[in-house]
């Protein structure tokens, strides 16, 4: 009745249209076990190695537990493979102590030590985390302290507490990234999304490098962050860049990531960084380009030559622009320019797709006249829109009584928090 009891409570805390999946992949993994602990021997001595190796019968198991079921890959995709030999030792050993509890891993916690390949869901909060360039140059040095000093110093005893309590926000961080979900946040999949993706895709596809561009606040740098973190089994090389970069310093910045730390000359550095990646090859990805310089771009040329890496630079229009100058000398033109295998003119924010953003802000203030007068004010572009949000949720706090009252109205409140903002 305790087993009936628990296993009834698991797969309360399945969504209803799951539990019929988890149920038939339970009971069709318990009789597998059960053919299993049938075989009479398991195992049989090599007469050449002298080892004891799985009978026939039991490797053909194997191939039988590979599951199928999208429901359940959706959770576990590691289950797609067949088990290790040893793994139905432990099916059977588990089957005997809890019965088809034994199946439903998606809501066990993982064993202590072991790398966990369950779908990760990763909130806004653990993103950001993860990626905040201070948060991870302050845990590298964390991790270089000795326990005593760890414990005395106060900013570490901080990353502590906040990587603890970060911790029950990620659920199997340590997956392979393939097999990493959707990030938790609802990411827009707009048009600008939809481009980006069939942009990145071909460079790494071909080999290839990719100009993409379009206006500032169309969302290019998110859909690039998302791409990278979505679709990539390796890991891309991603760098932002800034208006006093210099090829020197973005050769280093590169070289870094690479876990090259000397200081050296550009061309030295070209040359490391470009061995290091045609041995471990990965997709750079370079945001902001348009403000690297020429040499800047020249090096990535050169990068591309030696090591025939995927790149996507991304940026203004200026960036495309800058390719195609009449301030280069031809020669050097058409040198950088016959690199580039495809450039994309990424679309603006449609007005349904902008208007479904904004209607998200609003909520129940969310009719036509204030839909479209949030459009007006923000002029559409993706960046806009999020920069309006906290501050008219704000406004819409303080005045929520004078709201209520109608002594204002859900216009007045949207015009004073669009005016705190700089719309180019």
């Amino acid at each position: 009745m305790e087993d009936e009891d628990r296993l009834s409570a698991a797969l309360g805390r399945l969504p209803q249209p799951e539990r019929p999946a988890w149920i038939t992949e339970a009971n069709r993994l318990a009789r597998i076990v059960e053919h299993y602990a049938g075989l009479r021997p398991k195992r049989r001595r090599q007469a050449i190695t002298g080892h004891y190796e799985l009978v026939p019968e039991a490797f053909a198991l194997r191939q039988q537990a590979a599951c199928r079921d999208p429901v359940i890959l959706g959770r576990e995709p590691h289950r797609a493979r067949p088990p290790s030999p040893h793994t139905l030792d432990d099916w059977l050993r588990a089957f005997r102590r809890d019965g088809l509890l034994t199946s439903l891993r998606c809501l066990s916690t993982p064993p202590t030590g072991k790398r966990d390949l369950r779908r990760a869901k990763i909130s806004r909060a653990a993103l950001s985390w993860i990626n905040s360039q201070r948060w991870r140059k302050l845990y590298e040095q964390h991790q270089r302290l000795k326990p005593q000093q760890r414990a005395a110093s106060s900013p570490f005893i901080r990353l502590e507490a906040y990587r603890e309590a970060l911790s029950v926000h990620i659920t199997g961080y340590n997956c392979s990234a393939h097999e990493r979900a959707t990030l938790a946040g609802r990411f827009p999949e707009t048009r600008t999304w939809k481009q980006m993706e069939r942009a990145c895709s071909t460079a790494i596809l071909e080999n290839r490098i990719i100009l993409v561009y379009g206006r500032a606040g169309n969302g290019k740098s998110r859909c690039l962050t998302e791409y990278a973190l979505r679709q990539r089994v390796v890991p891309p090389l991603v760098l932002l860049c800034s208006m006093s970069v210099s090829t020197n310093y973005f050769m280093v910045k590169l070289a870094e990531e690479l876990g090259h730390s000397r200081r050296e000359a550009t061309g030295k550095l070209e040359d490391v960084v470009a061995e290091k990646l045609r041995r471990t090859p990965r997709a750079l990805f370079v945001d902001q380009a348009n403000f690297l310089t020429e040499e800047s771009l020249g090096s990535i040329c050169y990068l591309w030559e030696k090591a025939q890496i995927p790149i996507v630079l991304v940026g203004t229009p200026s960036l495309h622009d800058r390719f195609m100058s009449s301030r280069l000398t031809e020669d050097v033109r058409e040198q950088i320019s016959s690199r580039v295998a495809l450039h994309y003119m990424l679309s603006e924010l449609s007005p349904a797709e902008a208007k479904a953003l904004i209607e998200k802000i609003l909520k129940e203030e969310a009719s036509e006249q204030n839909i479209s007068l949030v459009y007006k004010l923000t002029g559409g572009r993706l960046r806009n829109p999020e920069f309006f949000q906290p501050r008219y949720v704000e406004l819409r706090e303080l005045n929520k009584e004078k709201l209520r009252r109608g002594e204002v109205q859900a216009g007045e409140v949207i015009k004073m928090a669009a005016a705190r903002l700089i719309i180019g």
